[in-house]
């Protein structure tokens, strides 16, 4: 039985031989370190690997952004089509040019991860394992936690908002003086880390790249985790599920501004008719 490296190799190359797409994004080992990849030639593929987990989303945007023509292939695990989803709402991918290699993560990662969904909704590669993050381990949303001493370790080096994959405003509210006060280590919890957390809380996919990038160690999965959950609880809704379906907070947004006011430039990611060019002031 072929191993899912092997099996994610040959459907790489088809796709490839097949010209469906420009392109396929995967992680490659090359001289002994492992790095995102664009493969565009077959005889690439030999390089591709599986392991760690490493988010292609936000690199599937970039390379849409460059050519807006071409169609990109990507090894995607659940935590990446729910950001391609999520991305998609906001007017920064075009799913129509996207293919994926839908890996399924195996049981060792899923405990590790303790993502809910560990799987995309089609699987190519490997098995649907279906998961719950037990109360008390490390990325469970019930675990009580000191957020007053947790915070207070933050360095306000942006480094969540930077791995995020769906930090995407062209001018962000962090970074703005009237916001979060310049020069504070570590910055108000209030003005920093709950405004991130508000803001992408019904756009958060639960990849854990935020937590992952962080110097100071911070539990911020469990921070969203927990809004998270009351999104799902009171209204039903769970972020990068459903393509078709708008987040239930501020759904008029676009369409009908507050009392017909303009959109601020840190609130705008869409530009008329999706283009991208900014219409806020």
């Amino acid at each position: 039985m072929e191993s899912a490296v092997e099996q994610t190799k040959i459907l790489a190359r088809e796709l490839l031989e097949s010209g469906r797409v420009a392109g396929i994004l995967a992680l490659v080992s090359e001289q002994g370190r492992i790095r995102p990849g664009f493969l565009q030639r077959t005889e690439e593929v030999n390089d591709l690997v599986l392991e760690p987990i490493y988010l292609l989303a936000p690199l599937a945007r970039t390379i849409q952004t460059m050519d807006s023509q071409a169609t990109v292939g990507i090894v995607a695990r659940g935590c990446d089509e729910r950001a391609l989803v999520e991305l998609a709402k906001a007017g920064q991918m075009d799913l129509e040019r996207t293919v994926l290699i839908g890996l399924a993560c195996d049981e060792e990662i899923a405990q590790r991860c303790g993502c809910r969904q560990p799987y995309p909704r089609e699987i190519d590669v490997g098995t649907r394992i279906n998961h719950t993050p037990a109360e008390g381990s490390s990325s469970a949303a019930g675990e009580k936690v000191d957020w007053t001493a947790e915070l207070a370790r933050c360095l306000k080096c942006y480094g969540c908002r930077n791995a995020c994959p769906l930090c995407i405003c062209p001018e962000c509210k962090l970074a703005v003086p009237m916001w979060v006060q310049t020069g504070v280590v570590p910055p108000d919890p209030l003005s920093f880390h709950l405004i991130r957390a508000f803001h992408l809380v019904d756009k958060c996919v639960d990849c854990g790249s935020c937590e992952d990038a962080c110097p100071a160690g911070l539990p911020l999965r469990k921070l969203h985790k927990h809004l998270l959950r009351m999104l799902e609880e009171r209204l039903g809704y769970v972020p990068g599920m459903q393509v078709d379906r708008q987040s239930p907070l501020f759904p008029n947004l676009w369409c009908t501004p507050f009392l017909d006011s303009k959109i601020p430039r840190w609130m705008s990611t869409l530009g008329e008719n999706g283009s991208g060019e900014m219409r806020g002031e």
